[in-house]
Order: C-alpha cells, then structure tokens, then sequence
C-alpha cells in the first residue's frame, strides 16, 4: 500500500511568509487607517451639510420664514414661521433693530428673536452631536447661519470669514477637525493637519461648498 507523505515546511519557509506579511501590513495598514479615519470625519461633515441644504429647501419651499443654524462643538436649529418672518422684518408696522440692520441674534436676546423655535429632533440626528463623534469644531465658540430666500440677513456678531478665490467675495466658514491627530483646543484653520475639511457659504446667494485638506498646504475643493 501506498502511503502519501506530507512534507511541512521548513523554518526558513515560515520566516519568509512571516517576512512577506509583515511588509504587506506595514504597507497596506497605514493606508486603509487613513482612509477610515478620514470617511469617519467626512461623513460628519456631510450630515451638517445635507442638513444645512434640507433646511434651506425647506425655506425656498416656505415652510419657515428663517432657519438659524448655530454651528459649535455640535449644532443647533431654530425655526422662524413665515407669519413671525413677516411681522419681523417685512410688515409695514415693523419697527425693530432686525428690520433695520438686516440682521438676526440669539433666540433670547429681542422680542421678535424669541419667535424662534428650537428643532431638536433635527439635531438628534447628527454625528457630531453624539457623544461618539470623530470630530473637533472651530471656531470653539460658534458660527451662526440665518437662512432667509433672499439671502440678506446677516448674524449680529461678525461670523469668521475668508475671500472666495473665485468670486473675490466674502464668505463664511466652518473647521472640523479630526479627534486622531488634533484637539478641541489645537482645531484651527492652519495647522496643516490630514483630515480637516471645510464648510463654506456665500448668505447672499445660499451657496454652501466643501473644501478638504491636503498635504500640500492647500484647501480643496470637493463639492459645491
């Protein structure tokens, strides 16, 4: 009878495929980490955007007169009604500071600010305000939206803003961050950093845009 016999293998046989392995994960490794990190911080960016957008379709549609937006270390919404957005600004016995200036503020600062209306079901739903969120913000104080058809009003504090290499116009911005190589206090627009991306918008012409980060010190454009 027959016999088969098994040849195993040698101790420089294993050496080699241990060799082999390890170069393979010193190489790949690196690089789907990166991407993981990166995809965790993108989409976080892109749940404040697709609800920026949602919010501004909803005021192009006219289910609210104004939609503030308080970006921060998480992100706040508060709804105007069309009727409260009328008697605010718009109607002829309006006589108010936020008519004058074109201007909105906090909820609590001004009778006719205080017809704003908190949505927190919306903010439920985002990433970055969970206790599981992958990012940091900047500014560390807050930025602040007031999303109007016309584009006009303005927040009554000055919000960080930048010029917008095609247009020449001023515009507004937002810094995330990621928790893996930044801190909350270290998040800021220069620090040449992999896995920062940037929100824009242009209040005049409702016109967000996303701008990421790369090695070569420049902000990308990405989308918008």
């Amino acid at each position: 009878m027959w016999r088969i016999k098994y040849k195993a293998f040698t101790i420089i046989e294993l050496l080699v495929v241990l060799v082999l392995i390890g170069i393979f994960s010193a190489i790949v490794y690196p690089n789907v980490s990166s991407w993981i990190i990166d995809r965790e911080v993108k989409k976080e960016v892109y749940d404040v955007v697709n609800l920026i957008n949602e919010r501004k379709s909803e005021v192009m549609n006219g289910k609210y007169g104004m939609v503030q937006i308080r970006l921060r270390p998480g992100v706040e919404i508060y709804n105007m009604s069309q009727d409260d957005f009328f008697n605010t600004y718009k109607g002829i016995n309006a006589n108010n500071r936020f008519k004058t200036n074109k201007i909105c503020d906090y909820q609590w600062r001004g009778r006719e600010m205080s017809t704003l209306v908190r949505d927190r079901a919306a903010e439920m739903s985002l990433s970055v305000n969970s206790k599981e969120s992958k990012v940091y913000v900047w500014p560390h104080t807050e930025a602040v939206m007031c999303i109007t058809k016309e584009g006009i009003i303005k927040f009554v504090k000055k919000n960080l803003s930048e010029q917008d290499p095609n247009s020449g116009e001023r515009i507004e911005y937002f810094i995330f961050c990621s928790k893996t190589n930044t801190t909350q206090r270290t998040c800021k627009r220069n620090i040449k950093k992999d896995y920062q991306y940037k929100i824009t918008w242009n209040r005049i012409i409702n016109q967000i845009k996303v701008y990421k980060y790369r090695k070569d010190h420049e902000w990308v454009l990405i989308d918008g």
